[in-house]
């Protein structure tokens, strides 16, 4: 054992891989306080409360497999209680390629906009995306509309929460 231990290096025994972990960093919207986690915003919190786990775009394979993001060009201001993060994520494996640019900001009223925006390459992709877009079961759990409905449960609730799509 102590061998083995001795082969590996100080990241591969903290967090089983050879790379330091990715800097989180927080930032705040008004009463809430969010963790930027490359294009991730993760532990959303009012207060002591977590109100969101984490918002971020998943990449899958045929086998569902996440395809993580190469994230990019990362820029981040913030304020008295805002912020305003933009970035460019791009997921590749085998065929699979799929490039983005996101925008995050938060603003003191609680209001968090997740905005995607991307290009579609083909007739296909565009198929394909709106085919997962509109599925009532296959690619969202539940169904879109119990999604919709778990937002607008805590837009009201808690916070403003915005989703939008772009092209």
């Amino acid at each position: 054992m102590s061998e083995t231990r001795d082969k590996l290096s100080l990241h591969e025994i903290w967090y089983g891989r050879d790379q330091p972990p990715r800097r989180i960093t927080p930032v705040r919207a008004g009463p809430l306080t969010a963790w930027l986690d490359g294009g991730d915003i993760r532990y959303v919190q009012l207060g002591e409360f977590e109100v969101v786990r984490r918002f971020y775009v998943a990449v899958r394979d045929p086998n569902w497999n996440t395809i993580p993001p190469q994230v990019t060009n990362v820029k981040l201001e913030e304020g008295a209680g805002t912020f305003s993060v933009s970035f460019d994520a791009h997921h590749r494996d085998g065929e699979i390629e799929f490039t983005w640019r996101g925008t995050v900001s938060g603003d003191t009223d609680g209001t968090i906009v997740y905005v995607i925006g991307y290009d579609l390459g083909s007739s296909q992709d565009a198929e394909l995306l709106q085919s997962m877009a509109t599925s009532s079961s296959h690619y969202f759990a539940g169904g879109p509309s119990d999604i919709s409905q778990v937002f607008q449960g805590i837009k009201n609730d808690i916070c403003n929460i915005q989703i939008a799509k772009t092209r």
